[in-house]
């Protein structure tokens, strides 16, 4: 009798094993994929303010911002890369569902019209969001209320030709191919929504103060390349011109002074060499300060920016 009843209880729970075997979902990487992760979290300067961003690997993310005292929150789907403006505002992209990305990818979009980021900005005082779509980048500077976006570009009518480059005046060194034309920036007051567009950006730069930006241009024919300083709400200041391309633009705080690297002297040679520049704010142009051809550089080598 006592055989008989361990077999039968021996048989229930292996019975019931198998059957809690059989809904048990498999650990696996489906599984890690659908868990709820929180990816980052940022307190305002202030300390009043917490954000943190949350989601599954495999699904869209939301973005939750808390007062810290309990008294307000926002939540805003899908939203990345937030940055505090201050302790008032808040800065972020909004990424496409990952749902859109796949539909446009099964259907074999162009680039150009796959689904886009968006800007938002968040005032934490009134709840109010600021959207503007289609950008493609946002720099914030460490300080101040203006920050810069790019936009996507425009895509080109079906059937257009590309744009013809002007001519340069004869005997005048002309753009190169693969001397890419710079691009379209917006300086965005974050308080106010003031715009101002910036034509054939190529490399640039904030302050630290976010009071000034140093900027390099490359246009169509390189009539209007150079580098230029321009305060908020003031006039590009020439720092130098000409047709060559401006890289590695550092800023020193302390002393506002500017240091760059450029082509422009030797644009015309198959491999030009590079030159090294300063500029201070309130100099009429820059200096130079080093070249392949100056005192103590071995004769067939070539500064180069990448150090």
């Amino acid at each position: 009798m006592r055989s008989a009843t361990r077999f039968v209880l021996l048989f229930l729970v292996l019975a019931f094993s198998f059957a809690f075997s059989q809904d048990k979902k498999p650990m696996d990487h489906d599984v890690y994929d659908s868990w709820m992760t929180i990816r980052g979290s940022t307190l305002s300067p202030d300390g009043k303010w917490f954000q943190y961003i949350y989601g599954a690997f495999d699904g869209d993310v939301t973005m939750q911002v808390v007062a810290v005292d309990g008294s307000r929150s926002y939540e805003i789907e899908r939203a990345a890369t937030p940055r505090f403006v201050g302790s008032r505002y808040l800065v972020y992209s909004v990424v496409p569902s990952k749902a859109e990305v796949a539909e446009a990818t099964r259907a074999r979009r162009r680039p150009d019209e796959m689904p886009k980021n968006s800007l938002g900005i968040l005032d934490l005082s009134t709840g109010e969001i600021y959207s503007r779509e289609k950008i493609r980048t946002i720099r914030v500077p460490d300080a101040g209320t203006w920050i810069a976006i790019q936009p996507e570009p425009p895509a080109p009518p079906s059937g257009q030709q590309q744009q013809q480059q002007p001519q340069p005046e004869e005997g005048a060194p002309q753009k190169k191919r693969n001397h890419a034309v710079g691009s379209e920036w917006i300086l965005l007051s974050v308080e106010t929504k003031e715009a101002m567009t910036l034509e054939f950006i190529d490399q640039w730069v904030w302050s630290n103060d976010g009071s000034y930006m140093i900027y390099s241009t490359s246009t169509r024919d390189g009539n209007g390349d150079g580098l230029f300083m321009r305060r908020i709400g003031g006039d590009a200041v020439p720092i130098l011109a000409g047709l060559g391309r401006y890289t590695s633009i550092s800023i020193h705080e302390g002393t506002h002074q500017v240091a760059f690297f450029t082509d422009r002297d030797d644009y015309a040679s198959e491999t030009p060499g590079l030159s090294a520049y300063l500029w201070k704010i309130g100099d009429s142009e820059a200096r130079k300060i080093a070249d392949d051809s100056m005192a103590g550089i071995p004769e067939g080598w070539k500064i180069s920016s990448r150090g």
